[in-house]
């Protein structure tokens, strides 16, 4: 707020009107004293306590599963055996590297993930399909059984490591701010993520935004007024 004066009075304001402010911040600055919660991470430690928020969402079961199955490539089948999105030319001799696919929970088969690249159209509406976010499946592909999941199910594996008391250790920051952080995310309407030049300028700052976007995806923020995530860029 300091150096960014004629913008301060949008933070005020939208307190004035209900809304909760968060700073993460390393420092006491002059925007951390106007907030409702500070939480201050060791510099560079941000991606770990966002992918801590994540764990503590996926826990509680707080993600906005319709959103997540049709706008995100959480769904898509990951072979266990490459480590690499299920294709259609893992499936037919001719096809394509850039379709990919999900499990239909109705049909219980693998088929083609609508609006991928190699699609004729780029909708991403499921219609009848009701792609599986967990789960192990084997699949039928050219050259054999292959056994596939999806990626919620290696993203929970993923963030699984990212405890309280880790998130503490890599952060500073302590258990019961990551809670009141996790539960400000898990039971808000709307959140705006509103990352400055810090989530641009630092070494592996793509995962840090990477990390931010998880969060926001998985509560279905993205496209609302007033929610979403916003990196400064001029």
């Amino acid at each position: 707020m300091a150096t960014r004066i004629p913008d301060a009075h949008f933070a005020t304001e939208a307190r004035y009107r209900g809304a909760t402010l968060v700073t993460v911040s390393p420092d006491l600055s002059p925007s951390a004293i106007h907030a409702s919660l500070w939480v201050n991470p060791r510099p560079g430690s941000d991606a770990a306590l966002a992918l801590g928020v994540a764990r503590a969402l996926l826990e509680r079961n707080a993600i906005d599963e319709s959103y997540v199955r049709e706008q995100t490539d959480l769904p898509f089948l990951v072979r266990d055996d490459t480590g690499r999105f299920l294709r259609q030319s893992d499936m037919t001799p001719k096809g394509r590297d850039d379709i990919f696919y999900v499990w239909d929970l109705k049909s219980a088969r693998a088929v083609e993930a609508p609006g991928t690249p190699g699609q004729w159209s780029d909708s991403l509406v499921l219609g009848e399909l009701s792609p599986a976010l967990t789960g192990r499946f084997a699949v039928q592909a050219k050259d054999g059984a292959l056994q596939t999941r999806p990626v919620m199910e290696r993203l929970r594996e993923r963030v699984a490591t990212y405890t309280p008391a880790y998130v503490a250790q890599v952060t500073g920051v302590g258990p019961r701010t990551q809670e009141a952080l996790a539960e400000l995310l898990a039971t808000s309407k709307r959140t705006l993520i509103y990352a400055t030049w810090g989530s641009c300028k630092s070494y592996h700052a793509d995962l840090l935004q990477r990390a931010l976007i998880l969060l926001s995806a998985l509560r279905g923020q993205h496209g609302h007024t007033g929610a979403g995530v916003r990196f400064a860029a001029w």
